[in-house]
């Protein structure tokens, strides 16, 4: 498997030994849509770019 660390030799020799779980069951995520917003408008910042500048604040 090409590695030599330690702790990937401990895991490949107990790999035989680690119990197998089930995959977990798929979430709805649908709530999440009451996050949604409105694109940002980037356009102020695409006329800075425009101009050439390379100015940087630090």
């Amino acid at each position: 498997m090409g590695g030599s660390d330690m702790g990937v030799i401990r895991y490949l020799l107990k790999l035989p030994e680690l119990e197998q779980c089930a995959p977990g069951e798929a979430l709805d995520v649908g709530w999440l849509s009451s996050y949604k917003r409105p694109q940002s408008n980037l356009q102020d910042y695409d006329r800075l770019l425009a101009t050439g500048s390379v100015e940087v604040i630090q």
